[in-house]
């Protein structure tokens, strides 16, 4: 026989052991049930109080960030427009062009854009440019890629039923920009964009490829 004690108030009673078994330790008032953790996942070790989880990356060499979000006015007015530095630094790489421009960009209206692109082509640039021929039928998309084109620039109009939406530019096969940003008034002075600007010669290669096919 087992003797059996009552055990004082919030204290539970000892059970004795089965033969094989282990002892179940039963839970103070309050606190939760621990749960086992399942078999083949690791065990979830809590952050040392007071320390980082990671340490913050490292800036990434060759690569910049841009967004027009911070130079938006409205209302947007020509008279009065500042172009973030994502233009001016785009621009910037179109003029210290050495040997090559490739843009393929579902819409293009900017008007220094255009200017500086036939200055490049004037001073031995190569100069190329594709874009969605849906956009031709707006005024400032003709008469930017009309003045282009009498500069003897290939240009592709891409007539295919799916749309031509990149948005990418590879400069003296070294620099590449690429993201949400059209090259026109609106995404420019208008609405919420972004891109990057990557100094990558691999990157550029396989980007390069991507503008060779649209070509």
């Amino acid at each position: 026989e087992v003797a059996t004690q009552t055990a004082p108030d919030n204290q539970p009673t000892a059970v004795p052991n089965k033969p094989g078994k282990p002892t179940a330790v039963p839970n103070k008032p309050g606190k939760p049930t621990a749960v086992p953790n399942n078999p083949g996942k690791p065990t979830a070790v809590p952050n040392n109080p007071g320390k980082p989880t990671a340490a913050p990356s490292a800036p990434m060499q060759g690569v910049q960030f841009f967004t027009t979000t911070a130079a938006l006015v409205y209302p947007d007015k020509a008279d009065s427009r500042t172009p973030p530095p994502l233009y001016k630094t785009f621009l910037n790489d179109i003029n210290n062009a050495k040997s090559s421009v490739d843009i393929a960009v579902f819409d293009i209206d900017l008007p220094e854009l255009g200017q500086a692109l036939l200055a490049a082509n004037k001073r031995g640039v190569k100069v190329r440019v594709a874009l969605d021929d849906e956009n031709l039928t707006d005024s400032r998309v003709s008469a930017l890629i009309g003045s282009l084109k009498d500069a003897q620039i290939p240009v592709r109009a891409d007539g295919r039923e799916p749309f031509m939406h990149e948005k990418i530019a590879v400069i003296d096969a070294q620099i590449v920009w690429t993201g949400s940003w059209n090259m026109t008034i609106n995404d420019t002075y208008r609405n919420n964009n972004q891109s990057w600007r990557f100094v990558n010669p691999t990157m550029a290669a396989d980007y390069r490829q991507e503008i060779d096919q649209l070509m």
